[in-house]
This record gives structure tokens, sequence and C-alpha cells, in this order.
């Protein structure tokens, strides 16, 4: 027995050495999907467990010492009570910690109260959600209940067992059917009476670490970087095409991206995209290709299918729904990128250190692998036998004390695992396997690689197509690039221009630092001509339908006869500031200066209404045939019908800085961006991309900063100021929403596009207004106008009180002045009689 054991063992490590040296373990690639990477606040913990998300798009992240919700531009603590474990939303944020189960209770006029649900004694910590159609489930080590969240909030106890000898691992739902995982390895069904039956288990040794949900399938992880699926019925391995790179890099968590694709996370590999239907690698995302690290704490998804990523350097958010990849992750590129163009269905990339082409490459790696040693099995116990009870309880000790140590997974270099052959018919030896980790050197596919064009070591500006042949423009010259080598063909020139004539096809137009050449292709040794000789660094060269050639340096714009011999300098008009270019538009010739357009007619410019103007407008022709303007967020290309991009051109905005950009012959679109980046963007058609953005007003501040109720915003005179918060969440790119808004009854006109979601308003006159607000983001989202209606209370001096008070006042002190004044008459009248009768009584005397 011993003897077969032995046998046994040295085939099977053969066999592991076989696939570890002759196997490709990663598949090939066509590029990544398009991810962005956002860093963390200052004082926030870099470990995130867990992702949820709101109707209004809005992000809660589980972090080791709080909640807190992102929206694309701000992050906010939600100060939960005790240490965060899980997190669901359901018409409300709902959590765990070590005391309990609760969730917030939005209340209007301050900050969302919490609310406790199920309290918790000794460790018996709910560590997982599952959402259903009217609430969610909660699942602890001996407890599952159902939380109905559609009306009122009500927990009811739906599975309770307390026996020491089990605890429960997991929790899934199947379609109408719920099941539960105990001691890491065993399924059982929930049954609607309060029972269960075990449906299922993993081989002895073996334990399940995580679970997702894929079209209606339950796949799991175990220990060993195992993958399982679980229809209901049966647990099968799903065989993952990148095994090797699984094992050596630790599977620690999977989900769901889209009814297409899942992904795994793992502990040093960064994260694996993988197709469900057929276990190929889609795309690895890790340090070499963008990913800020290679460690892995959480998956997630949101509303719009993107996977969320949490790692030591922040979280990541990867965009399957835009239709563009990322092509400059490959190793091998050195310079920066100038210029770009697909030949011969191939990627050759220009750079400040020479010609490149992207090609499949093999290259070996050293990689772990598990080396195999057996020993006698014990015989097997059933789940509630005392021979049991420790391993069960260090296991469940293990299982709680992993719930807030999640960032501290990293196995030893001499750790082992345990697990049991595939297959045991009961007639093979009964042993088990233990896997010691071992590092070999693999033969790995890197997929593609970068390979330089022998022949060629200068700056390539540009690359240009004619008759079916390409040409690398660069600072020493032109060369023909041929079976991946370079020929020079125009010789101790620096080009600084060069395209194709749209005149006589084949004709090569160079601009260098002093003359204007043109190359022509139309026989296999090529002929040279000088057009113009001694005008300057040439910026730009166009063919005229006349014969002759226009050309610009930095200052001027010159016409030329076909011959050269003839060059005749275009007047600029007044005041236009240069450096002029010359760009054909649809077979015009066009100069363009900073802030005006001009048609070149008949050797003058004259004005061009063809092109709506700003301060902000800038002017791109990097081919032929196809023409770029940039005015603001707004891109728009004008081009021939036979080089058309079908894309929507506003998903350029998504890259900082496009430094070129190059339609293919399929449509896509290829894009540097600064120098150091290269995309592709797949045709589509141009409205694919658009989807309404969400917008809402999430906080309303006055002068004190007390939060008000936004169904009755209502400020004193005193305190005529306030401020709004609004959010619009967006992920497709940092800072990637700008906002406008108006006072209705207080300004006519709308502000100024900004970034800034906070409006203050600092000073309101009394009176009753509207504020209104409206949100776009840079691929053309835009939302519809959110209204906030409110109020400034009028002054003591300005209410109908103080009217009637004043009013009443005046008539009585009317009143009184009359009443005075009469009292007044009366005394004078009074005082005249006795006068008079004194004055008679003194006559009489006389």
């Amino acid at each position: 027995m011993q003897r077969d054991i032995a046998g046994n063992t040295f085939k099977f490590i053969l066999l592991l050495l076989l696939l570890a040296l002759g196997s490709i373990g990663l598949n090939a690639q066509n590029g990544n999907p398009y991810f962005v990477n956002y860093g963390l606040p200052t004082g926030v913990s870099n470990q995130n467990w867990g992702f949820e998300q709101n109707e209004n798009g809005e992000l809660y992240v589980l972090n080791r010492r709080d909640v807190y919700s992102f929206d694309g531009w701000q992050w906010e603590g939600l100060s939960v009570l005790g240490r965060p474990i899980a997190i669901a939303y359901s018409h409300r944020l709902f959590y765990s910690t070590e005391q309990g189960v609760g969730y917030f209770n939005n209340r209007e006029n301050a900050h969302p109260s919490q609310v406790n649900l199920i309290r918790v004694d000794d460790d018996n910590f709910y560590y997982k959600f599952s959402r259903t159609n009217d609430g969610l489930f909660v699942v602890s080590p001996t407890t599952i209940c159902k939380i109905s969240t559609s009306d009122s909030i009500v927990v009811d106890t739906v599975y309770h067992d307390v026996r020491p000898e089990v605890f429960i691992s997991d929790f899934f739902q199947l379609g109408e059917n719920t099941y539960h995982i105990k001691n890491s390895a065993l399924i059982y069904l929930n049954k609607p009476n309060g029972g269960h039956e075990m449906l299922a288990g993993l081989p002895v040794g073996d334990d399940f670490t995580f679970s997702f949900i894929h079209n209606e399938m339950a796949f799991f992880g175990t220990k060993t970087n195992r993958l399982y699926t679980f229809d209901g019925q049966k647990l099968k391995q799903f065989k993952l095409a990148d095994q090797q790179y699984a094992n050596a890099s630790f599977l620690n968590g999977g989900v769901s991206v889209n009814s297409n694709l899942i992904a795994l996370s793992t502990l040093n590999g960064g994260c694996i995209i993988v197709d469900a239907s057929n276990g190929q690698t889609s795309s690895m995302l890790n340090f070499s290709n963008g990913l800020p690290d290679d460690e892995i704490f959480a998956l997630g998804t949101d509303n719009e299918n993107g996977l969320w990523i949490s790692h030591p350097m922040g979280i990541s958010r990867v965009d399957f729904s835009l239709p563009i990849s990322e092509m400059s992750h490959y190793a091998g590129l050195m310079g920066n990128l100038l210029t770009c163009i697909e030949f011969d269905n191939t990627l050759y990339v220009g750079t400040g250190e020479g010609l490149f082409y992207l090609a499949e490459h093999f290259t070996y790696k050293p990689v772990d692998i598990y080396v195999k040693t057996t020993k006698q099995k014990v015989a097997k116990k059933s789940e509630t036998e005392p021979q049991q009870e420790q391993s069960i309880s260090e296991k469940r000790k293990g299982f709680i004390s992993r719930l807030f140590n999640r960032g501290n997974q990293e196995l030893a270099a001499d750790e082992n695992i345990t697990i049991k052959p595939e297959k045991d018919d009961g007639d093979s030896p009964q042993f088990e396997v233990d896997y010691r980790r071992k590092q070999i050197q693999k033969l790995e596919s890197v997929s593609h690689v970068y390979k330089k064009v022998e022949g060629l070591n200068g700056k390539v500006r540009f690359l240009v197509v004619a008759n079916n042949r390409l040409y690398a423009a660069t600072n020493f010259g032109l060369y023909h690039i041929t079976n991946k080598q370079a020929k020079s063909v125009v010789k101790g020139v620096n080009v600084l221009f060069a395209q194709e004539s749209d005149i006589i096809k084949g004709d090569i137009l160079i601009g260098t630092n002093e003359d204007v050449l043109v190359y022509s292709t139309s026989n296999s040794k090529g002929a040279i001509k000088s057009i113009a000789k001694q005008k300057g660094a040439i910026a730009s060269v166009v063919q005229l339908s006349a014969g002759g050639y226009a050309f610009s340096n930095e200052f001027d714009v010159f016409i030329a006869s076909q011959s050269g011999d003839s060059i005749t300098r275009v007047d600029l008009p007044m005041g236009e500031l240069g450096p002029p270019l010359i760009r054909k538009v649809k077979g015009k010739p066009f100069v363009f200066l900073k802030n005006s357009v001009f048609e070149l007619k008949d050797d003058k410019l004259v004005k061009a209404n063809d092109f709506t103007l700003s301060n902000q407008a800038q002017f791109f022709q990097y081919q032929q045939g196809v023409f770029w303007q940039q005015d603001s967020l707004r891109w728009s290309c004008i081009s021939s019908d036979s080089c058309s991009p079908k894309f929507n051109s506003q998903l350029l905005n998504l890259f900082e800085n496009p430094t070129f950009i190059n339609v293919s012959t399929d449509n896509s679109v290829c894009v540097i961006n600064a120098y150091k980046q290269i995309f592709r963007l797949a045709a589509q058609p141009n409205d694919t991309s658009a989807k309404p953005l969400s917008l809402f007003i999430k906080r309303i501040l006055d002068k004190d900063g007390n939060i008000l109720n936004p169904n009755n915003v209502s400020i004193s005179y005193a305190e005529n100021a306030l401020k709004v918060r609004i959010s619009a969440p967006s992920f497709v790119r940092k800072d990637a929403v700008m906002f406008q808004y108006r006072v209705r009854g207080l300004t006519n006109s709308w502000s100024e596009w900004s970034s800034n979601p906070f409006i203050e308003l600092p000073f309101i006159p009394s009176g009753k207004y509207t504020l209104l607000v409206r949100a776009k983001d840079v691929i053309g989202n835009s939302s519809n106008v959110v209204e906030l209606p409110f109020t400034v209370e009028p002054p003591f001096w300005q209410t109908i009180w103080f009217y009637i008070v004043s009013g009443i006042g005046g008539i009585l002190l009317l009143l009184l002045i009359v009443k005075l004044r009469e009292k007044s008459l009366r005394r004078d009248k009074l005082m005249l009689a006795l006068k008079v009768k004194q004055r008679t009584r003194t006559i009489e005397k006389q």
C-alpha cells in the first residue's frame, strides 16, 4: 500500500511540474477594461471590505473603522456605532457590528439616526446580508434572520442552531430556495418547516472561503484556491484556465460582474476577470497594468455593473460598459508616447525612443506551486461526533477572528494545505494529501509585449501610410517600415510634420526645421523633391487642388508653386495671434489661429463661419482627412466619409490630456493620453454611452450650520444665508461632474458650470424663491433640473402685523394731534374771549 501511495505521489508531482512548465498560464488579452483609481482621505483606514449603492447612485463603502458614503467627489463618514462587519441596502442602509444589527433612519432635518434591530451576545456576530425581493436575510454563526423592509421594519428568525459542534459559515439563495453552509464545508437546504437537509460537501480537509451568485449558480472559493459551482443539487469543480496563477496568488473573493463575466480577487496577484462560460481569463488587473496594488481586500458591483476593487492604496472602479481598452500596460514601451497607428493588423507606437509594435510574447517566471506529501487518513466522522468538537471549535474561532482581520490573510511561506484527492472509488488507499509550497520556473504567457522595430532609434513624431506602406517620420529622417525593420529613405533631416497628400496619393508631404519636401512612393526606390528652403521650422503642409502647396511656420503662411520656383507669403489679418496651422477640412484649406479660422482662397485669407469658437476652443488634426475640434467639454469631428469615427466623441473627455488621436480603418479610435497611456475606443453608435445622471440635494445648512428640512426651507431675515450640498454620483473619472444653478425670483441667468458641489447664497433678500440645479458629466450624461423652494422671512418691520400696528399707531397719533390741536384752539378761544371781556370792561369804565 505504501508503495502504491508513493507511486501515486510521484506521478502527481510529475504532473504538476509538467503543467507548470508546459502550460500557458495567462490567456491572450486584447487590452484591459477602463478603470479609475480613487485614493482615500486622510484618517480613513485603507482596509475596505464591501460596497453597496443606493437608488441615487451614492456608494457606501464598508471600512474597517466606519461606513463611508462616496459620490465620486467627497467621502463622508456615517459614524457607525461599533466595528463594522457587513452592510446592505434595501430602502435604507443596514449594517452589522460586534454590537448587533441596525439601520440608518433618514430624518429630514438632521443627520440620519441609527436604529438597533438585533443585539449580539458573546461572539454570535452577524457577518453577512443577502438581499431578497422584500428585504434582507442576515446571518450569524448560529442564526438566520429575515428582515422585511418594504413597509415597516420586521425581524423574524428563520433558523437557529446553538450546538457547539456546528456553526453557520455562509448563506446564499438560488431562486426561491435558501441554503446555508456549516463548518465551512457542508451545504444544507433550508426547508420551509424550519428543518434542513444536507446536499453536498467539500473533500476532507478543504474549506469554503467565499461565495457569490452568478446566473442562478452559486460559486464557491476554497482555501486550496479551487473554484466550485453549485446548481441547487450538485457541487462540482469549475475549471480555471489560469489555475496555476490562482494557486500562486491565493484566491480570496469573487463577484458576478455581468451575465458573461465573473471577477476573482487574490491576495497578491490582483484581480482575474474570467469568462463564466468556459473559465478562460478575459483580462488581468494588477500592478503591472495600472492597479495601484496587487493585494485585494474586497470586490463589489454597482447599479451600472461597474466592478469595485478595494486594495491598500484605496479603491478602483472597472467600467465594462464603456467601449474602451487600455493598451499601454504591456511591457516593452520606452519613452514618451507620441503617435500610433494600426497597420497590417498590428499596433505600432512611436515614442521618443523609437518605434514599437505589439506582438505575442512568452517568458519564464518564478511561481509557487504545491508539492504533495501523503499521510494515512483518519476515518470519517459525522458532524456531531465529539472527536470533531475541538477542530470545529478552532475553525469557528478562526472564522470569527477573520471577520475583524480580513486584511491579514497572508499565508506563511511554509504553510501546509490539506485536501482530499478529487476521485475516490472506495477501493483506493484512504489517505490525506498535504501540499507544501515550492517555487519553480514556469512558462507564463504575458500575452503581448511591445517590441522595438530594428534600425530606428530616433524620436518618431508621425506614422504615415502611403501606397499601403508604413513610414515613420523621425528627427533623423523618414523611414520605411517593412517586416518589423526600418530602412532610411530620407536621411539627415529633422522631420517636424508629415502626412500623405490628399491630391496625389502616395506623396508624403514633409516639413523639417528648415525646408518643405515631398517624398514620392510611386516607385520602389522613391523620389524626393524640395519645395521650399530656409523657411524656419515648418508646422504644417497641405497640397492645394490647383497643384501648388501651402505651408506654415511659427509666424507665417506661404503658398508655393508645384515646382517650388515661386513662393508667396500670405498676409495674416491684423490683430490675429498665431502660430498659424494649415489644415484641410473636407477638401478645403483652412488656417487656424488662436481664436479665429480663415479659409485660404486665391492666396488670401477669408473669415470662415463654419466653426463655433470660444476662448477655450482647440483644433487638432493628427492624420489626413480627420479634423478634431475641442471646445470646453465638447468634442466635434469633421472627416471624410471614408474615415469617420463611429463612437460617442465625448468619451475623449475621460482623458485628461489627449495628445494624439488616430481613427483606424474599422472606425475605432486610438488615443494617447498625456504621452503615457494608449487607449482603444471601439466603434459603436454614438448614443450607447449616454445615461441619465442622478442629481439630488444632499444637505441644506443655514447661516449657523444647522441642517434644514428640505420639504420646508424657511429661514429668518437675521439668518438669511444658505449653503446647499448637492450630489450627482458619477464614477467615470475623477471630478467627472459639473453643476449649474440659478435662483428663480432672484437671478435670471444660470451660473457658470463648476465642479464645486456646494452652492452658497451669502445674502438673500426676504421673499419666496426656488433654487434650480442641474448637472452634467464629462461624457455627455445630464440630469433633470432639481428644484428647491425656500423662503426668507421678512424682517419684523416688513411684516403685515408691523404695518397694521404702525397704521393704528399713526391713526392714534393723528387723533391725538387733532385732539391736542382742538384743545389748544379751545383754550386760545377761551383766552381770547377773556381778553375781549376784559377789554370791554376797561372801555366801559372809561
